[in-house]
């Protein structure tokens, strides 16, 4: 029987079980442990990529954890961790002519990623306790590496102007970097929705998914996709994935996105459309390039319309006004997980914790939004409609 799950496939984890930290910039917070529980009770989560697993001491949490029986290894892959997947993977900064972007590859088994870890990716990092290394090989050579154990390979933040693919490490194409084996996938979002991606034909042939790349706690979930499977495993969300299994994205606004408008390097002032090369506060030409504007120079003419799932756009509870820690706690406690509060619950529902206006805001979709830019994210505004 197909059943509906939401699946957030990039989460990172700030710290090890050795205590040692795994992504520099996310929380001592993001344990496996607390990423688990956090990503399911929270916020509402079915299935989360644990990125970050070809760690050694994580993998030797998740045996514990498995020898206790506190979680069990789905004989279809994944694991499941107290009724939510995780999703077995890593994320890899490749390089192209010395041009640096981001790739994300998915195991289905436990064993599978550690033979990644041991047989191919201790030869070619400088350090497998830390998160996003800089692999030494081809790119090419690192995706077939990734299909020889069994994995599934992706493009991470395919547009972000630092370090991914198509913001910093090619001119126009996708094949320049990989000109005979692609991907099994783009991720897009995070200032980018599937209707601004497909202007470029040549990711029309790609599946899309839209993930949160979280390094705290309330980050996770701020994208994800809802997926129609047979069962919350590892071969349920990738048979999804690539055989029309997708029933919606539900991806951060990409006005919210902090790269979604350019911006000056120097100062970081928001260019204007008349000058979008120089900034008219401090007179400097070095410029933070927006994920549109990348966009609309590799834009294709005449491109069709291609069939994908929607892509609803979506803000994060800890983003509106009104919303606080406290209140989002109280949100949780009284209402439910932020996916039910944000999509399901109703007005009068919100009002019993919400201010009136805060309530209408979410239960309407009524937001207005200020653009980020130059790494700012962009900002919720008031509304008078509310």
């Amino acid at each position: 029987m197909v059943k509906p799950v939401f699946a957030d496939l990039h989460v990172h984890l700030g710290e090890a079980p050795d205590g040692r930290p795994v992504k520099i910039t996310a929380s001592s917070q993001m344990t496996i442990e607390r990423v688990a529980s956090f990503a399911k009770n929270a916020k509402g989560l079915d299935v989360i990529g644990v990125i970050d697993a070809h760690v050694p001491s994580v993998q030797t949490r998740v045996e514990e954890k498995l020898a206790s029986s506190a979680w069990t290894s789905y004989h279809d892959g994944g694991i499941d961790a107290g009724g939510i997947t995780l999703i077995l993977g890593v994320e890899l900064e490749l390089a192209f002519h010395g041009r640096l972007f981001h790739f994300l590859a998915y195991f289905k088994y436990l064993d599978d990623i550690k033979a990644f870890t041991n047989n191919y990716l201790q030869t070619r990092v400088k350090n497998l306790t830390l998160s996003t290394q800089r692999v030494y090989d081809t790119p090419e050579a690192v995706l077939k590496a990734v299909r020889v154990h069994g994995g599934f390979g992706v493009v991470a933040h395919a547009f972000t102007p630092f370090k991914s693919l198509y913001g910093n490490a090619v001119e126009r194409s996708i094949e320049e970097v990989f000109p005979k084996e692609i991907p099994d996938a783009v991720e897009i979002g995070l200032s980018a929705d599937a209707v601004m991606a497909d202007r470029l034909t040549e990711l029309h042939k790609f599946p899309f998914l839209a993930n949160s790349d979280a390094h705290s706690l309330e980050n996770i979930g701020r994208e994800y996709q809802e997926l129609y499977v047979q069962a919350p495993t590892f071969q349920g969300v990738i048979s999804a994935i690539q055989n029309g299994g997708v029933k919606a994205y539900c991806g951060l606004q990409p006005l919210l996105g902090k790269y979604y408008d350019s911006a000056c390097a120097a100062c970081g002032t928001k260019l204007s459309e008349s000058a979008p090369n120089s900034c008219s506060f401090c007179g400097s030409s070095k410029v933070i390039q927006g994920v549109r504007h990348r966009l609309e120079e590799l834009a294709c003419e005449n491109t069709v319309e291609v069939a994908r799932p929607p892509y609803i756009h979506h803000v994060p509870l800890k983003t509106y006004p009104g919303i606080g820690p406290k209140r989002l706690e109280r949100l949780r406690e009284h209402v439910g997980p932020d996916l039910y509060v944000l999509h399901e619950a109703e007005e009068r529902e919100l009002k019993q914790v919400l201010p009136n206006e805060t309530a209408a805001m979410i239960a309407r979709k009524d937001v207005a939004i200020e653009s980020g830019a130059g790494g700012t994210y962009g900002k919720v505004k008031r509304t008078s409609s509310s």
